[in-house]
């Protein structure tokens, strides 16, 4: 059997050869088909462009005009990254990328899930990147795509690299790292270390998928869930202080430098840097705070990579300063959100990047996934009491709004009740929204503390597997810490809250990052809930809450949010 023509993409042309070899098992297929476009469509207005995500051929073919849509599934594949090569000093190193449908011991990395995908699909793609400070790449060579194919083998992205004498100093093993992009959003991330060696390596290979079901249809992606405009991947380089960026723009055809990716030394660890920049922010005066809080931004600002600048230049210059950023980090203390673009960036009106674009981030190493929409459902709220002459009156009142005007469930605030309830005495129906307001400090070690009622404290330890609530809903979890007396800015006060609560499902965290002290913080979050529980995406509504208070303090200023800055509830909760 043999075919001829032309086809947009590598993608297409592989899955019309395996319908044909599917078709005709066991039966030479004698190719002639030829790619006439990189990666897309000749339609699609990326074409050209190997550096964005995946809207190809296959997300075309779904038409809303033809035959009924395919249910959707969620397609779940492992990681893994292998080589069958030594690793030798300046010279090349070869190695595959794949996704399998078995774990692979020697790579580190939960699942990659690839959601509402149709029931008949037949063939994937997935956009890989890849890292190693022991590695140089030639430029754009780090990016790469894999195909999976139903009921037939994967075909891995393979990569080729030169070896730095460095990576190898006393005999350090030598780490990559594989970031995986499906549709433009964040999939997942995968590690691997090797190891200097001089016996012969066993031979790589393509694992080979194990048959499910027959493939049959055409190649249909049916998203439901919207990407960002732009993704910002921020992870460690190897050496305290350094970070590389990774950068995706879906609509960002040509724009920007050729590479987009880049690395930062900002000479000291993040925590001093940003302890350096923070440590008086809550005690600005109102008024004076909207100076202050513009130079700190121009300092993060300033250390960002001249990639990132450059390709934020461009895109706002083509679509205006309001598309949604998602940030993908393990780095808890910088609030990159905060960065103002100075006058030599070639931006008319610049502003913070997080007050006047949607912006949420999450964790690259999380064991959650990260969700893109939030189920209806009830929101508990805990408003601690207290006796000691500390009462928190706007924390008070925001938990009586949001009982009134939201519906609310006004929970006890003691230790047992808020245990209890995210732990083995959790809801069996759906909890949307998870609500603290009260004393918030940070303890020995970043370790915040929450103080309830019956005064005891709560600690992101207490964030452990009991916790089951977040895995049942993906519940939304708003951390309000206040203080009453002005206090220096506490570094970690919630990052670690943010972190173990992700690890446990949660789908979404807001919260401050020093402790906040007046009645702009109550107001804030009453503003975020109500726009959230109405259809505002997390990014959304965080920006419009923020904005909507940024002249009164530099409270606004405080607040971060955790979760896919798309991400919305599916229709609106009942109490």
């Amino acid at each position: 059997m043999s075919v001829t023509g032309t086809v947009v993409s590598e993608s297409g042309k592989r899955a019309i050869e395996q319908i044909l070899q599917d078709f005709r098992p066991g039966r030479p297929i004698d190719s002639h088909l030829i790619v006439t476009a990189p990666f897309r469509s000749a339609e699609d207005p990326d074409i050209g462009d190997p550096r964005f995500g995946s809207h190809r051929l296959d997300a075309k073919l779904d038409k809303t005009d033809g035959p009924a849509k395919a249910s959707l599934v969620t397609v779940n594949r492992f990681p893994v990254i292998r080589s069958a090569e030594k690793l030798l000093e300046g010279k090349r190193f070869k190695f595959e990328v794949d996704l399998s449908l078995q774990p692979d011991a020697g790579t580190s990395g939960d699942e990659v899930s690839l959601s509402d995908v149709a029931s008949d699909w037949t063939t994937l793609t997935i956009d890989v990147e890849v890292f190693s400070t022991g590695l140089s790449f030639d430029p754009g060579t780090n990016r790469k795509q894999i195909a999976i194919t139903r009921g037939a083998g994967s075909v891995p992205a393979t990569f080729d690299a030169a070896v730095t004498i460095a990576s190898l100093d006393g005999g350090t093993p030598m780490e990559v790292v594989a970031m995986f992009n499906y549709r433009g959003r964040f999939s997942g991330i995968a590690r691997k270390s090797f190891e200097v060696s001089s016996a012969d390596p066993e031979p790589a290979h393509a694992t080979g998928q194990s048959a499910l079901d027959p493939p049959f249809g055409t190649i249909a992606f049916v998203p439901s869930a919207e990407a960002p405009d732009l993704t910002i991947k921020i992870l460690e380089g190897g050496d305290p202080g350094v970070y590389i960026w990774s950068l995706d723009a879906p609509r960002g055809q040509g724009l920007g430098p050729s590479s987009w990716s880049a690395s930062v030394n900002l000479g000291q660890s993040t925590g001093v840097f940003a302890l350096g920049l923070m440590k008086d922010c809550p005690k600005l005066r109102p008024g004076a705070h909207t100076s202050v809080l513009q130079g700190i931004g121009e300092s993060i600002w300033a250390v960002s990579p001249k990639a990132f600048q450059e390709l934020y230049r461009d895109l706002r210059k083509k679509f205006g300063p309001s598309f949604p950023i998602q940030l993908v980090t393990d780095e808890p203390y910088v609030p990159w959100e905060m960065m103002f673009p100075d006058d030599q960036a070639g931006i008319d009106q610049p502003d913070h990047l997080f007050m006047t674009h949607p912006m949420s981030r999450w964790f690259l190493q999380s064991e959650g996934r990260m969700r893109d929409s939030f189920a209806a459902g009830s929101i508990a709220s805990f408003v601690p009491t207290y006796d000691d002459g500390t009462e928190l009156p706007a924390a008070l009142a925001e938990g009586e709004w949001l009982v009134s005007q939201l519906g609310a469930t006004a929970m006890e605030a003691t230790y047992q009740s808020l245990t209890d309830f995210w732990g083995p005495k959790a809801p069996s129906e759906t909890v949307t929204v998870l609500h603290f307001a009260g004393h918030g400090v940070a303890g020995d070690g970043g370790n915040a503390k929450l103080r309830l009622s019956d005064k005891s404290w709560l600690t992101c330890h207490d964030i452990n597997s009991r916790v089951k609530l977040g895995r049942s809903f993906g519940t939304f979890m708003v951390i309000n810490a206040c203080e009453v007396a002005t206090s220096d800015y506490q570094l970690g006060l919630v990052s670690g809250w943010a972190a173990r609560l992700a690890e446990r499902g949660f789908g979404g965290v807001l919260a401050p990052l020093w402790a906040v002290q007046d009645e702009t913080a109550s107001n804030v979050v009453r503003d975020y809930l109500q726009l959230f529980i109405d259809g505002s995406s997390i990014g959304d509504a965080m920006l419009k809450a923020r904005a909507g208070h940024r002249e009164k303090s530099s409270t606004p200023f405080a607040y971060v949010c955790h979760g896919d800055v798309m991400a919305k509830v599916t229709t609106k909760p009942t109490a």
